[in-house]
């Protein structure tokens, strides 16, 4: 498929700009700049006016810290419209710029502007004020302007990090080369970067020293080891020695080659799951984690991590709950990530949540928000201590924000080893907790989560001021639990942050405290406390327990049913009725609870009388989908014609994602096993007439017409070919010239067995065009270009009892080239032959 990629290239050419000292700021409480080096030299003048283009003047700009010298910064043109390198103006390395943005390592620099109003901002990220100004542009001439920042919020004893960055000169992809990346972090106030490229350890500080900024942050060695189960960054690596091996399916040897990895700083790696539900790269769909049981029995899983991406990009994807944000987007993310977390933390996983701006690019996915502020013994930002971070990290000492700072601890602790946990008094908790932010920065409340529902909430003032609140919540506690503060914002942070597909809001996460109820010392996981109880549930007290229990109790009730421990202890008839229970709950907010339940079913003895059960939530239109697909993969070994006979209109009413949040053990489970192998010739020369093309292929007995290669290796020009692991049938195979497949046709054939007449639902995506016949009809007609989904569409294939022939002609532009092809119903399969 052709994927092109647009690439800005900024050419650096000899010359320099007027400037003072620069400064930089740390995030120390209104610490003073200290200086960067070297300073640039004075440029030439630029024309008045380019030939043919719009009028412009040019505009000189400081932007000033508290003491009145210079600071790294960006200046943002809100209007009119522009693109900055398109006016004219030529800029060094010591800038970043993209259309209407400028990031300025020195915080000076000389613009060309339009001739007349032109409305700019200065900023610093998240810990600094901003400086709005409307100036007015003389046409031909120059006007000097000196904006005005200064730190808004008071950092110290925290470090600001992004553990999330790449670059277009190692990741091939965004547009961000490593100058600019470099420039744009200190631009914007970042402290601590990770360099994450693509399965490359990159080290940022050659380039640093090369730009006069190694005391502006620190940098650490990384790799974001994308595998084909998910993506993870890790650090520190060694920037000499090789990458990870990256082609490694499952996580429990790939953690532990990680782990192994020396480095220079002689520390255990720190693993962090990236984006963990963006579908296609996403770990806990790869390696199937139920986000109601916190728990997989994949063989593709590993716990073996130490944290979690729960905000990644400036959109903030995994905050929100698909199914709660309409009509915001959410991205290909199949469900929030918080979900994930909540429900590992169930289980005693000490999983840190992390934000990150996965950032490719210098202006439309920008470094820098969200971040992370750990805790740490310096607020300087050439002095911060790796070791120092790692130890922060794995203790959660750990705050997430795209704006709000917020500082929470637990008064009177207790005596514990753990720093994040503290024992209960008098059955209560007392969190202090403080939220600052800077002025252009909105917070509205403060909800306390407790073991996964909202136990205190406090409204924050309608202020501006630096401290937005500071004040002691109380908590209740009946019994170990885990607690995670949240602060939001309900007013977007345009312009600073602008959403590529949603408003982005702010947003603060601090990670979990682990409460000690009744001061024994050790602290007991909710669901290892849920399921010593649930042993001793009589059937008789189920409805009891059940109605005194909140949603995310519900949850938990249902998924320690599924434990071995308490599956072999507790009373059939406690676990049937739990079920039920949770099949029929379809309160406000209890998603969850049915979710679980469906999951549930299928596991013990006696599961078949539930199929009523699983209709009535199929049926039921306010039904999740992932719900529905829960429910659809429970129902298929129980009662396979009745599913067979609501699923299109499922996925009509749901979208196909409904099959694809399945993952592959749940389509295994109501599909039946992927097609193991075609019979397949080509390349053939592209046509215009692709249907025509295609049924020349309808009659088994007749060969294929000459391809480009001569033929296949059996007669009559076919060749067997097995699908992929991850069930693509390619046709890249079928030429060996470096260029064979390029505007190209394959062709592929075989046979749907069917056990009577009926109609088959057939997922099917193609790479790209293509066309699919079934016993001379044709099923789908496709000449657009894209890349080949195994979800990219629902088929309705009528078939008769027996062999049915299937002919798949792909059409290639450039690059990869095949299909996925795979029945959807668990007792069609498809054959590369049959016997007469």
């Amino acid at each position: 498929m052709p994927r092109s990629l647009r690439v800005l290239l900024v050419v650096v050419v000899a010359g320099a700009l007027v400037g003072l000292a620069a400064g930089l700021a740390v995030s120390a409480a209104l610490a003073v700049p200290t200086a960067l080096s070297p300073t640039p030299a004075s440029p030439s003048r630029p024309a008045a006016e380019v030939a043919g283009t719009t009028p412009t003047g040019t505009l000189t700009y400081r932007i000033l810290g508290p003491d009145g010298t210079p600071v790294p910064g960006r200046l943002t043109v809100l209007s009119p419209s522009v693109d900055l390198v398109e006016l004219g103006e030529v800029f060094t390395e010591r800038y970043a710029v993209r259309e209407d943005v400028c990031y300025a390592l020195d915080g000076t620099g000389l613009l060309r502007l339009p001739a007349g109003e032109v409305e700019i901002i200065a900023s610093r990220g998240l810990e600094w004020t901003i400086d709005r100004r409307t100036i007015s542009v003389p046409r031909g001439g120059d006007v000097a302007i000196d904006f005005e920042i200064t730190p808004a919020v008071d950092t110290s004893g925290l470090i600001g990090g992004d553990f999330h960055l790449h670059t277009l000169t190692h990741s091939g992809h965004g547009d961000s080369n490593m100058p600019e990346r470099i420039v744009s972090l200190v631009g914007e106030g970042v402290e601590l970067a990770i360099a994450t490229d693509h399965n490359r350890n990159i080290d940022y500080r050659p380039t640093m020293a090369s730009l006069g900024a190694a005391d502006a942050m620190t940098a650490i060695v990384g790799n974001e080891v994308s595998t084909p189960i998910g993506h993870f960054n890790a650090w520190p690596f060694d920037a000499d020695r090789p990458p990870v091996e990256s082609r490694i399916p499952s996580g429990v040897p790939l953690f532990r080659m990680i782990r192994m990895q020396p480095n220079p700083l002689g520390l255990d790696p720190v693993i962090q799951v990236n984006h963990p539900r963006w579908n296609g790269i996403d770990y806990f769909s790869q390696a199937d984690l139920d986000e109601t049981t916190g728990t997989s029995d994949s063989p593709r899983w590993s716990p073996d991590f130490d944290a979690i991406e729960v905000l990644n990009e400036n959109n903030l994807w995994g905050w929100f709950e698909p199914e709660d944000a309409p009509p915001l987007a959410t991205n290909d993310n199949t469900h929030s990530a918080m979900l994930d977390w909540y429900a590992l933390l169930d289980t005693g996983h000490r999983a840190i949540a992390t934000g990150n701006s996965d950032s490719h690019s210098v202006k439309k996915n920008f470094a820098g928000v969200p971040r992370n502020y750990l805790v740490s013994s310096t607020d300087d930002p050439a002095a911060i201590d790796p070791a120092e971070i790692l130890d922060a990290i794995r203790r959660g000492e750990v705050m997430v924000t795209s704006g709000p700072i917020v500082r929470a601890s637990v008064r009177e602790p207790g005596r514990h080893d753990d720093p994040r946990m503290a024992t209960a008094r008098s059955g209560r908790v007392t969190l202090d907790v403080e939220v600052q932010a800077a002025p252009w920065i909105d917070c509205d409340r403060i909800r306390v989560v407790r073991d996964g529902e909202i136990v205190a909430e406090r409204a924050i003032d309608a202020t501006r001021d630096r401290v937005r609140f500071n004040d002691a919540i109380e908590v209740p506690i009946e019994h170990d639990s885990w607690i995670v503060v949240l602060v939001d914002g309900d007013e977007p942070l345009d312009p600073i942050v602008s959403g590529k597909a949603r408003p982005v809001l702010p947003v603060a996460i601090v990670n979990p405290f682990r409460i000690d109820a009744d001061g024994d010392g050790h602290w007991m996981p909710p669901m290892d406390r849920v399921a010593t109880s649930a042993r001793a549930i009589a059937p008789d007290a189920v409805e009891a327990a059940w109605r005194d229990a909140d949603a995310s109790e519900r949850r938990r009730m249902i998924a320690a049913t599924r434990r071995a421990d308490v599956a072999n202890a507790i009373a059939p008839a406690t676990r049937t009725r739990l079920i039920e229970l949770g099949l029929a709950d379809d309160a406000s907010g209890h998603r969850l609870v049915r979710l679980a339940a469906c999951r549930a079913v299928g596991v013990a003895d006696g599961d078949d009388d539930l199929a009523d059960n699983l209709i009535a939530v199929l049926d039921d239109e306010t039904a999740s989908p992932r719900t529905v697909g829960a429910a659809i993969r429970a129902l298929a070994p129980i009662d396979a014609d009745r599913l067979g006979d609501r699923l299109p209109e499922l996925v009509d009413r749901h979208g196909i994602g409904l099959l694809r949040d399945l993952g592959e053990s749940g389509l295994a489970a109501i599909a039946g096993p992927r097609p193991e192998a075609w019979l397949v010739t080509g390349p053939f020369d592209r046509v215009d007439d692709l249907v025509g093309f295609a049924s020349s292929f309808d009659d088994a007995t007749m060969p294929p017409p000459a391809n480009r290669d001569g033929g296949g290796d059996e007669p009559g020009g076919w060749e067997t070919k097995r699908v992929r692991p991850n069930g693509l049938l390619s046709f890249k195979e079928l030429s060996t010239e470096v260029d064979g497949t390029t505007d190209a046709i394959g062709v592929a054939t075989g046979w749907l067995i069917s056990p009577r007449a009926m109609t088959v639902p057939v997922l099917f995506g193609s790479d790209d065009g293509a066309v699919v016949r079934v016993n001379g009809e044709t099923m789908l007609e496709d000449r657009t270009t894209h890349g080949a989904s195994p979800f990219g569409r629902l088929l309705r294939i009528p078939v008769q009892a027996g062999a049915n022939r299937v002919v798949v002609a792909v059409e290639n532009g450039t690059g990869d080239f095949g299909f996925h092809f795979r029945p959807v119903h668990r007792e069609v399969t498809l054959e590369t032959s049959i016997t007469p």
